[in-house]
């Protein structure tokens, strides 16, 4: 968890990058993961994970009475010391806890109370099922508000590709080598 008497926190402010997760099976849930961790390491972002939730053909373990399952079930995120010198990792709680109050990155300000606490209760286990008390979508609905959502068009035949070399989109195609 993250300390939130930090002294740097008041003085630098992080960059974050949040993702929903693929409603799919394993393969689609880990490389939806393993591209959001390449995407945060190269923005220089910290990572906020997705609530705990029920994920597809991902049972419980017997005698885990937890409804939801998170990432860090399956792979080792938040205790790798060296991995998050590279790319912070926080739940979505935590990142409600330094971000959500006024003038954060998703301030929970202008909402009654009801909704501050059902945001609170997604950010820690959610559903994804409309008619649920805890609903995922709710939750990401708060962060677009927020957070800036680049669109991506694909044109013509081709698919869309993200290039992440400053010198190629500052200066365009020749510095491709």
């Amino acid at each position: 968890p993250i300390s939130l008497d930090d002294p740097l926190s008041s003085r630098i402010r992080r960059r974050y990058i949040t993702f929903e997760p693929d409603t799919g099976g394993w393969n689609n849930l880990r490389m939806s993961l393993e591209n959001i961790i390449v995407l945060a390491a190269v923005s220089g972002r910290t990572l906020v994970l997705p609530p705990e939730q029920t994920m597809y053909l991902l049972d419980a373990r017997k005698g885990d009475t937890r409804r939801g399952r998170q990432y860090t079930d399956f792979f080792n995120l938040t205790k790798n010391t060296e991995f998050l010198r590279r790319v912070p990792i926080i739940s979505s709680l935590d990142f409600l806890a330094l971000e959500g109050k006024a003038g954060g990155a998703v301030s929970l300000d202008g909402y009654n109370s009801t909704m501050v606490e059902h945001l609170w209760n997604v950010a820690n286990n959610c559903e994804y099922r409309k008619k649920s008390t805890v609903f995922c979508e709710d939750l990401y609905d708060h962060y677009r508000r927020f957070g800036q959502l680049a669109e991506i068009i694909e044109e013509g035949p081709v698919t869309n590709c993200l290039v992440f070399d400053l010198d190629v989109f500052t200066h365009g195609e020749k510095f491709i080598h």
